[in-house]
């Protein structure tokens, strides 16, 4: 009988152990707290409404929010293009979580030679500064002929990842590279990384 309630005590210890441990893992630490995003850059997508007609442009609202509590400069021209110092990859997905084929934006986006400028207005061409709490805001279009999905109604959802790779502008890039000129120094520092945005829900509806 003590072989038996010994037994019996090791067991309820042993599943003490096992659901007291497994309850504390699924329990974020206190120490770890909110998990910001990279280099404390915000970006936010949004559309004007839920419903879009079949063959309808879907203007797709981008914010670049700075949550960094100090002051960046970002690309001015974001793009679509991948090779792009400053690009937003984009993907749609059905309510099934299947991903939509894409136009893959793969064009080399070297620009070509340009007009030589002064320094200064090269850089207020090329770079925005973002102070902190502030937002830079743009807006693409987005269609069926770039995600297939979109030809069909149905709910979709869209989401992206924005990455900036820095440097500098490439007129700048050419003039150091064929003389031994050094580029004046910007005030701040040229935000580089790579973020994904949040979700995107809207309806494509026949006309």
């Amino acid at each position: 009988m003590k072989n038996y309630v010994s037994l019996l005590a090791r067991v309820v210890l042993l599943l003490f152990l096992i659901f007291s441990g497994a309850m504390s893992a699924d329990e974020p630490s206190a120490a770890q707290g909110p998990q910001r995003k990279l280099g404390g850059i915000h970006v936010r997508l949004s559309v004007p409404k839920k419903a879009f007609r079949l063959g309808e442009a879907i203007p797709l609202r981008v914010e670049i929010y700075n949550a960094a509590g100090k002051t960046v400069i970002i690309n001015r021209e974001i793009s679509r293009l991948l090779a792009a110092p400053a690009c937003l990859a984009l993907s749609v997905f059905d309510e099934r979580g299947r991903r939509s084929p894409a136009l893959e934006n793969v064009a080399s986006a070297v620009s070509p030679p340009a007009e030589e400028e002064p320094e200064a207005w090269t850089f207020l061409k090329w770079w925005v500064v973002l102070d902190t709490e502030h937002f830079y805001g743009l807006t693409f279009e987005v269609d069926g002929e770039q995600f297939p999905f979109l030809t069909k109604p149905g709910r979709y959802r869209l989401v992206g990842t924005f990455t900036s790779i820095g440097g500098y502008p490439p007129s700048i890039v050419r003039r150091m590279s064929d003389s031994s000129q050094v580029p004046s120094k910007v005030p701040y520092p040229i935000w580089t990384g790579k973020v994904d945005t949040n979700s995107v829900w809207l309806e494509v509806v026949r006309r």
